[in-house]
């Protein structure tokens, strides 16, 4: 599925934000509902949703969320009490409705966010702005460190032959080197 969806930031001041569960299911709820009107069939009915509803059962948003159905019911019963959500409840599934989503999701030009024209982010990405003297070439800071260096050190090491390394030898169970010592 394609597409995107606006997020004030002022949804950090809301309570929703402090709580990262209920945080992550708003926005997939936000996610999941429709962008225009559209018809779903539910069972053997045709249910005719417009934009920012969604149809979904207890049962699929628990699997979806990971959870059991009745704490599903106690976030969607909260965010009623909150007129963030209202709900239609079917024998199959629930119709919930998001509320003010039209107000927040529709494209429109705020003076508060659109002071700036557009970037052309595409001439961006092809033309880095990277100033180089004529003649020189850019060379890392830093060699890799880590993890990484300390294993190309070692299929090094194991690559170069035994007799070379006199004194040390390696384990074939557990890949470690071990010093020798002959008496």
């Amino acid at each position: 599925m394609d597409g995107w969806i606006k997020i004030s930031r002022s949804i950090t001041d809301h309570w929703i934000f402090s709580n990262a569960v209920y945080f992550k299911w708003w926005i997939d709820m936000l996610l999941m509902a429709n962008i225009k009107d559209n018809d779903v069939l539910v069972g053997a009915q045709v249910v005719k949703l417009k934009r920012g509803q969604m149809i979904a059962s207890l049962n699929f948003l628990a699997t979806r969320w990971s959870v059991n159905k009745f704490r599903v019911r106690r976030f969607l019963k909260l965010l009623e009490s909150e007129r963030m959500i209202e709900t239609i409840c079917n024998k199959k599934a629930q119709q919930i409705t998001i509320c003010n989503y039209a107000s927040y999701q529709d494209v429109r030009n705020d003076d508060a966010t659109m002071t700036q024209p557009p970037c052309n982010d595409d001439a961006t990405m092809t033309q880095p702005n990277i100033r180089k003297k004529e003649g020189k070439t850019s060379t890392p800071l830093h060699p890799p460190r880590g993890k990484f260096l300390r294993s190309c050190r070692s299929l090094f090491f194991l690559s170069i032959p035994c007799r070379w390394r006199s004194g040390w030898s390696t384990s074939a169970r557990s890949g470690r080197r071990t010093r020798t010592t002959s008496r």
